[in-house]
């Protein structure tokens, strides 16, 4: 069910008001891939084996079996002639997602604004948004987002030609947890894996010397070790993952604590014709994060981290022969205090060169500073797996004094190639782009475009393993190579009639250069496709109405810090009618994925089915 309402109103020509709210709740899908995976570094992948054919099994979105341990250990001296195996890899037991995370969804919006002219050219506005919801999502870990809340409060002076705008962004993680972390301390608090590997590798070795194969002795061993488990659902269960659920992760729980706030200041003036040979715009910006959660996720073990940026920008328009051309240059110089500052000139041209038709091109430079999570996080994500930004600090952290330095992941693999740590710099990125838009016949509406982009100092990530602790780090670091994109779009419009239009639009993009061992997340497919049909009104009164939309998108490999994998081919039939009840209500019924059809979008995530809805919206004079 999803509510909502808007009302606005105007006192007099000086001010007005308008308040919103918004609440939905649903049932939504969970992610269920029991899919074997292999973990190594950020280069996992999908191999074969289930529970009951992997000892070492560790399932997609099966959470608390990432914990491993190599049993050949603890198998006393006398009766290792008999294990021949170099190694005996063994993970706990672990439960799936629907066990540990509520389907539910539930999210309340609610909005309020003050508007007042204090002159004829100039109107103050004081706007808050706030937002409270519980739902699940994957990021580095699949995350159980429970009573979260985010506010954001906006004040705002703006004119014709100026504005000047403050606003903050608050934000509370509530009652939220990472679904691997917390199952897997709620594996310890049931029964810590050292009780746990003893009372198996008892069993497996009675069972193994007693006459039973090797897959047999693993079950029965399992059996053994997994006596007094709790049952999902269970009273025990129950007790054991609420009191998780208020331990931050730091402190041995699932809680996952973020209290990180935002502040913004900005502004822009426009010249407009106050300068003859061209339109200028100039305008600044002011920006602090302050970092806050207590270690749960970043380094703030001590205090809150504070994080200033500081930019400006200037542009410059003009018209030319006749207003045929339009020529039109920028540029930016941001500085983040951790990085060296950035400049980004771009420059753009619009050529008129039929009546309804335009060429456009344009050359653009951008930079992106790392986010705060690729600055600052520290995040254990496994048994001997860690997230860690790129920044120095992380260096006594993967070499500790006297350690030996850590090794490079490659393809899944350990190399002998030893990890050194450079630079960390923002991203910059060139690209060149040129586009065609056309109205034919005031029918048929075309626009065409392509690409070519060059990155330096790519952001991705890259494993390591450090031998003396045996630990994994997933660590953010810039890509030496130039790595490449391009792409391609094509877009028509066609009117039928007065009041029905079909549609078209076919895009692609590519990323290549990325070199191995890199995680790029770069998850986009290659080819997508849309095919519409609508109608803003038919039938007697034109009171009718309806929209139909076929989309498709090409298969593609999924990588970010949770798992990789890939995502398969897919498309989708949205469909929706309507029926103007009155001048003012009207009726609608319709449906995404209408077939059914089950799909990813992303690798771990949940499938997602047809959703079918009926709404009503009526506007109250």
């Amino acid at each position: 069910t999803n509510w909502a309402f808007r009302y606005a109103k105007a006192f007099n020509d000086k001010f007005a008001f308008k308040v919103g709210a918004e609440y939905l709740k649903a049932t939504d899908w969970l992610a269920s891939d029991i899919s074997n995976y292999a973990r190594l570094g950020d280069a996992g992948y999908v191999i074969p084996g289930t529970r009951s054919t992997d000892p070492n099994y560790d399932g997609v979105n099966v959470y608390g079996d990432e914990t491993t341990t190599d049993i050949k250990r603890f198998i006393p001296d006398p009766y290792k002639p008999f294990f021949p195996q170099a190694k005996i890899s063994v993970s706990r037991t672990g439960y799936e997602e629907k066990d540990i995370a509520d389907p539910i969804a539930k999210n309340l919006k609610l909005s309020g604004a003050l508007h007042y002219k204090l002159n004829s050219k100039v109107e103050a506005s004081l706007a808050a948004f706030w937002a409270k919801g519980s739902s699940v999502y994957t990021g580095s870990d699949r995350y159980a987002l429970k009573n979260v809340n985010i506010g954001q409060y906006k004040l705002e002076f703006k004119s014709s030609n100026w504005f000047l705008r403050a606003y903050t962004t608050q934000e509370d993680a509530g009652d939220s947890y990472a679904a691997t972390t917390i199952t897997r301390y709620f594996n310890e608090a049931w029964k810590p894996s050292a009780m746990w590997s003893g009372a198996y590798v008892n069993a497996y070795v009675t069972a193994s010397l007693t006459g039973s194969n090797d897959a047999t002795a693993h079950t029965k061993a399992r059996a053994v070790a997994d006596q007094g488990r709790p049952e999902p659902g269970s009273v025990q269960f129950n007790q054991i993952m609420d009191k998780l659920k208020r331990i931050p992760i730091s402190k041995g729980g699932g809680l996952f604590f973020d209290k990180t706030n935002l502040y913004m200041a900005e502004g822009q003036y426009n010249f407009g014709n106050t300068i003859p040979f061209a339109d200028v715009i100039i305008g600044g910006n002011l920006k602090r994060f302050v970092l806050n959660s207590q270690g749960t996720i970043f380094i703030d073990t001590t205090g809150k981290i504070p994080i200033n940026e500081v930019g400006g920008y200037v542009q410059a328009t003009k018209k030319l022969l006749n207003n045929k051309l339009t020529l039109s240059t920028s540029g930016r110089l941001d500085k983040n205090e951790n990085f060296k500052g950035k400049f980004t000139p771009r420059v753009t041209a619009l050529i008129n060169v039929a009546k309804d038709n335009n060429i456009r091109l344009s050359y653009q430079t951008a930079y992106r500073f790392p986010t705060t999570q690729q600055q600052f996080i520290q995040l254990q994500v496994g048994s001997n797996k860690w997230l860690l930004g790129g920044l120095p600090w992380i260096l006594p952290v993967i070499q500790p004094k006297g350690a030996p330095a850590p090794l490079v992941i490659e393809n899944g693999a350990v190399t002998n190639r030893v990890y050194q740590y450079k630079e960390f710099k923002p991203e910059t990125c060139s690209s060149f782009e040129v586009g065609y838009k056309a109205l034919i016949n005031l029918k048929l509406l075309l626009d065409v475009y392509g690409y070519v982009s060059k990155y330096k100092d790519f952001l991705g990530r890259i494993a390591v393993y450090q031998r003396f602790n045996q630990n994994f780090y997933l660590i953010v670091v810039n890509i030496e190579n130039t790595v490449n994109t391009h792409g391609f779009g094509l877009g028509l419009d066609y009117l039928i009639t007065k009041n029905f239009t079909a549609t078209t639009n076919f895009y692609s993009d590519k990323i290549t250069n990325v070199p191995t061992g890199f995680i790029a997340n770069f998850n986009t497919p290659e080819f997508r496709f849309n095919l519409g049909l609508s109608s803003s009104g038919f039938g007697k009164d034109k009171k009718w109405g309806f929209a139909v939309q076929y989309k498709w998108q090409d298969a593609f490999k999924f990588e970010n810090d949770f798992a990789n994998g890939n995502v398969k081919a897919f498309s989708t039939l949205d469909a929706q009618v309507g029926y103007k009840i009155v001048k003012n209500a009207e009726l609608r019924i319709g449906g995404t994925n209408i077939t059914n059809h089950y799909y990813k979008s992303g690798f771990g995530n949940p499938e997602v089915g047809g959703l079918y809805y009926t709404s009503l919206k009526i506007n109250i004079k």
